[in-house]
């Protein structure tokens, strides 16, 4: 059975690991989902990501970039 992407955002988060490469994908997956929906709703507009997915997000932007 495929795990969503929130599945294995929330389990990495859970056992503290570190984001390997499926992880950070969920994550990117669910960022632009999240994106769009900010872009088709205002209500959207103040949702955001916890404090340590935002961490791994940046961490992944400043890897990369």
């Amino acid at each position: 059975m495929m795990k969503s992407d929130l599945e294995i955002l929330a389990r990495s988060l859970e056992d503290n690991h570190n984001a390997d490469s499926r992880t950070l994908n969920a994550a990117n997956a669910l960022a632009e989902k999240l994106q769009s929906l900010r872009e088709s709703n205002p209500l959207f507009e103040k949702i955001s990501f916890s404090p340590a997915v935002e961490q791994m997000l940046e961490s992944q932007a400043l890897a990369v970039g």
